[in-house]
């Protein structure tokens, strides 16, 4: 018992000597505490006290109350910075022996065939070459005999000339230069082609049929055990740009439930296609590798489903349930158009930023860089107006009042540009006054 009682002790004795080797930075009740450390307070009002000199609220500094802010999704947005605009002459007169420019969406809304093939490779060309010279950096780096090999560590550059699609690709090129070609004497975009609408009823049928043929075909040739033409057609989608001209025919003739089988059957089947739900990019974005294609597929299904809206009559005397019905779908083909346009905007905002970092000597193969670099922003053009449209729809009219402003601001730029050719001057001075009218009757 006396050596229990002398252990304890001293136990308890030294006890208090005992601290921890790192400070402590926890403040709860019955905690330790270090040397020289702040004693803590020990009932609730000193706690009281200690949180109201570290609360400047609670000593009366209060901050200033925030002003309301009043907010209404109908109103438009804030105006950005002042564009300055260039001063505009009249676009030149159309001459007499040149027949019509045609409609701005089949005129503006793509380029030849010949000049994306050529444009698109020599991108990939350009990729693959700065790929081998990374390669080989990495491998001189590295020590490696194999930098030393030439080309061994290039990626291949995907093209359709060796593939059993180029037969097919060189009739499409022969039939559209054949069909709507203006002239030899024209070169510049967009001089070079007719636009759909320019057709007769004739040339449209027969140039419906070729198109459907060949599109069936390369894809037939793709679903081969085939993995060039495959990846050949993946990056460069030439049937994809088959079926939206394909599209825009049938679009003239108002066979919008066509033209929305032509557009979902390079992404999904064409069974069951409807123009009031068009696929959104997040189901199909994996299928194609070029951004140009893409934003091009996204605001064809976009146009093909406004274009339906518009074109649903007004049925007063159906029964209430028909009607309800049709008010949604409209509203989801409106809702899919907006997603569809934004995206769209988007992946051509992409390229625009691409095309402005390229060099001369990237694109040395290239003749004449700078109308790729404006038919981009003319199909961004384009894509604003219809996002006007899908705004109005909504009943939106301040968003839809600032795509508009932007778009004629747009207009003015594209028309003064240098590279700007008399035809396309005088598109954008009717799509602007197009916009001015539409605008006028939102203000109305």
């Amino acid at each position: 018992i006396c050596t229990f009682i002398i252990v304890f002790c001293v136990c308890w004795m030294s006890g208090k000597q005992l601290q921890h080797s790192t400070p402590l930075t926890w403040h709860a009740r019955n905690a330790p505490r270090c040397i020289d450390a702040p004693v803590p307070p020990t009932s609730w009002r000193d706690r009281a006290a200690r949180h109201r000199q570290a609360c400047p609220v609670l000593k009366g500094d209060r901050p200033p109350c925030p002003t309301r802010i009043q907010y209404s999704p109908a109103a438009e947005p804030p105006a950005p910075h002042a564009i300055v605009l260039p001063k505009l002459a009249e676009p030149p007169p159309l001459d007499d022996e040149v027949e019509p420019d045609g409609d701005c969406w089949g005129v503006l809304g793509r380029v030849e065939l010949s000049r994306y093939i050529a444009h698109r490779t020599t991108i990939l060309s350009a990729a693959a070459e700065q790929s081998r010279l990374r390669r080989t950096q990495e491998l001189e780096l590295a020590g490696s005999w194999a930098a030393q090999v030439p080309g061994a560590h290039a990626d291949d550059v995907p093209g359709l000339e060796n593939t059993a699609a180029w037969t097919t690709v060189l009739e499409a090129l022969a039939f559209e230069r054949q069909y709507l070609r203006r002239g030899q004497h024209f070169t510049q975009w967009p001089d070079v082609l007719w636009s759909p609408q320019c057709l007769g009823a004739a040339e449209t049928a027969e140039f419906e049929h070729r198109l459907t043929v060949w599109v069936q075909a390369m894809e037939a040739q793709a679903e081969r055990n085939d993995g060039k033409t495959r990846d050949a057609l993946k990056a460069l989608p030439v049937s994809v740009l088959l079926r939206q001209l394909l599209a825009d025919t049938r679009c003239v003739s108002g066979d919008f439930s066509g033209a929305s089988k032509a557009l979902a059957g390079a992404v999904a089947k064409e069974a069951g296609a409807d123009p009031l739900r068009p696929p959104l990019l997040i189901g199909w974005e994996d299928t194609l590798q070029c951004n140009y294609v893409k934003a091009h597929q996204c605001a064809r299904l976009a146009r093909v489903a406004l274009l339906a809206v518009e074109a649903q009559p007004e049925h007063a005397a159906e029964l209430p349930r028909k009607q309800a019905l049709q008010r949604e779908a409209l509203a989801h083909a409106v809702n899919s158009a907006r997603r569809l346009l934004k995206d769209s905007r988007r992946l051509f905002e992409v390229e625009l930023a691409v095309a402005e970092q390229r060099t001369l000597q990237q694109l040395s193969a290239l003749d004449l860089e700078e109308h790729w670099h404006l038919a981009l922003r003319c199909n961004r053009l384009l894509v604003l107006e219809m996002q006007a449209t899908v705004a109005r729809l909504s009943n939106s009219c301040g968003e839809a009042r600032g795509f508009l402003r932007d778009a004629m601001d747009q207009t003015v730029i594209l028309q003064a540009d240098e590279a700007a050719t008399p035809r396309l001057q005088r598109l954008l001075a009717a799509l602007r006054q197009r916009l001015s009218q539409q605008l006028a009757d939102l203000e109305d």
